[in-house]
């Protein structure tokens, strides 16, 4: 069975209408759309005002409510006046973001001072030439230099994160939609996560920042992987990277270790086990493994195993968790073969 009836399969026992070829074998054969960005720059630009509702418009893209604060951008609901579509628009401060700078390692291990402004440049190349129905593409751009703002307009993604963190309980919970944590559910997310993970590393793109939070939901029970800011595409076919970046409870025992820090480490092999513990994340809710100290963090991550409650999966989505959260990335599994594991493949129950 291939992964376009798969998901099919998955999406009617979810009650949801086809949502579409998600086949990456059956894509390369077949003309992809071709994705058309619009640019807009800084002398193209039209504010205006809604003559009811006095919201501000932006080139046709009227402005709405605020759905989301990063640490460098707001995201703000935006509806396009042409067409009536749903979109969301980040808005970054040039200035403020080159002037935020981290000390940073790049993939051959040369350490050097990197703006955050850089970081959003990285995210938007790299967005430019996404076109999978998993990833967070660009709809617009638009260009505000002469106030040093920059908005960026991509995918809406009506539920946000797939998982909600509680910072004082220190659990994740699903979203509060009917369908959220069942086995069908489960299996769908998942495996659209490793479509979108696939599409990345088929194009030599490590991501390095795999978690919930970076995984969003559609009002059709479509996710979107997304934050760029910290991918690395890599100029050969050599995988390997150096550097600690990303968020350090999902981060890949290889990537702590001295010695892989002086040779490098699999950064393909690296993103997968930040799936894995995503994946943990939705079955059980919680992190696989948590300190409040850094270093002690770091040790769990690479001496000790996490902890499995066999009533809470099937047996074929624990041997799924157990084959991926696997300290010696030479033995962990690869993309194809987690989409083709039997957790996606057999009925499951709970």
């Amino acid at each position: 069975m291939d992964t376009h009836q798969l998901e099919k399969e998955l999406n009617e026992k979810l009650n949801l209408k086809d949502q579409g070829n998600t086949n990456l074998e059956q894509q390369k054969n077949q003309p992809q759309q071709n994705h058309i960005i619009r640019e807009i720059k800084d002398e193209e630009i039209v504010i205006e005002r809604d003559p009811q509702t006095n919201a501000k418009i932006i080139s046709g893209f009227q402005i709405c409510k605020e759905i989301g604060k990063g640490s460098w951008s707001q995201v703000k609901l935006c509806i396009e006046k042409s067409t009536g579509k749903k979109l969301a628009l980040k808005k970054f401060h040039k200035n403020i973001l080159k002037k935020k700078t981290k000390m940073t390692k790049d993939e051959l291990g040369n350490v050097y001072y990197k703006s955050q402004w850089e970081n959003v440049e990285t995210e938007i190349e790299l967005m430019k030439k996404f076109n999978h129905p998993n990833v967070t593409m660009i709809d617009s751009i638009i260009y505000h230099d002469s106030q040093s703002k920059l908005y960026l307009i991509i995918d809406y993604c009506e539920y946000g994160d797939v998982l909600k963190w509680d910072e004082k309980t220190l659990k994740f919970s699903h979203l509060q939609i009917p369908q959220a944590g069942s086995i069908d559910y489960l299996q769908k997310i998942m495996l659209e996560s490793c479509l979108a993970l696939q599409y990345l590393h088929q194009q030599n793109i490590i991501h390095r920042d795999i978690k919930p939070q970076n995984i969003l939901l559609t009002h059709e029970l479509k996710i979107k992987l997304c934050d760029f800011g910290l991918a690395v595409k890599l100029s050969s076919d050599n995988h390997r990277i150096k550097g600690t970046e990303g968020t350090y409870h999902f981060m890949a025992p290889e990537s702590l270790s001295d010695s892989n820090q002086k040779n490098g480490y699999d950064g393909k092999k690296a993103d997968i086990w930040s799936l894995g513990v995503t994946f943990y994340c939705m079955v059980y809710l919680k992190l696989p493994f948590y300190h409040d100290n850094l270093m002690e963090l770091f040790e769990m991550i690479q001496n000790k195993e996490p902890k499995y409650d066999k009533k809470m999966q099937t047996h074929d989505l624990l041997d799924l968790l157990q084959k991926i959260l696997v300290k010696d990335p030479s033995k962990r599994l690869g993309l194809n073969e987690i989409i083709n594991h039997s957790f996606f493949k057999n009925p499951q129950k709970m």
